[in-house]
């Protein structure tokens, strides 16, 4: 049985692996490469923040080309939020480009497709309830180094609700101590740190 091709647009912040990634794409006699600006595209491969970009777009409009994010960021914070926004697959560079195309085959027919570090990533949370959205921000300041007082002058909040706050987040990490607590919240990804490189 034959298939229609798949029209791709490959746009990445590291122009040398964008050039390198259309080059392998286009050697399966599937997929054929797309250029910014044409119209019927199917699927985009693109960075990061251009994934999340394409992905806001596309609710938007209520329609759009599927989105394959390919790159090195691996946490399970960026991961989740990623699939959150709208992306439709989600690549670790280094995956294989066997796997880029595969990836942008199980897009375009309407799945989720993520490879085996991100499943991996999102795997190991299931067995943690998730952090609420001020527990996060509590937590990346107890990681800065900031003492209760000070975080709650930050988020302006008592210092008993940042207390009630971090009980929670120690309980939820199955952690003793704030330092364990950060220590553990880095390891899975669940804090925002500082970035040279937005891929």
């Amino acid at each position: 049985m034959t298939h229609d091709p798949i029209k791709i647009l490959v746009e990445h912040e590291d122009l040398l692996l964008q050039a390198g990634l259309a080059a392998l794409m286009a050697r399966f006699a599937d997929l054929v490469l797309a250029h910014d600006g044409d119209a019927a595209v199917d699927v985009v491969v693109t960075d990061y923040d251009a994934g999340l970009r394409h992905a806001r777009r596309n609710a938007a409009a209520g329609a759009g080309p599927r989105v394959v994010v390919l790159t090195r960021r691996d946490s399970e914070l960026d991961i989740r939020c990623a699939l959150s926004r709208g992306v439709d697959g989600y690549m670790i560079i280094g995956c294989g480009v066997d796997s880029v195309a595969d990836a942008v085959r199980a897009v375009r027919q309407g799945l989720r497709h993520l490879d085996p570090v991100a499943t991996h990533r999102l795997a190991e949370s299931m067995f943690h309830e998730p952090l609420t959205g001020r527990e996060t921000q509590v937590l990346q300041l107890v990681a800065t180094g900031c003492a209760n007082k000070v975080i709650a002058a930050r988020l302006q909040i008592g210092i008993g609700t940042v207390k009630t706050h971090m009980r929670s987040v120690l309980d939820k990490l199955d952690v003793a101590s704030r330092t364990e607590a950060a220590a553990v919240a880095r390891r899975r990804g669940l804090l925002r740190e500082a970035r040279g490189v937005t891929a």
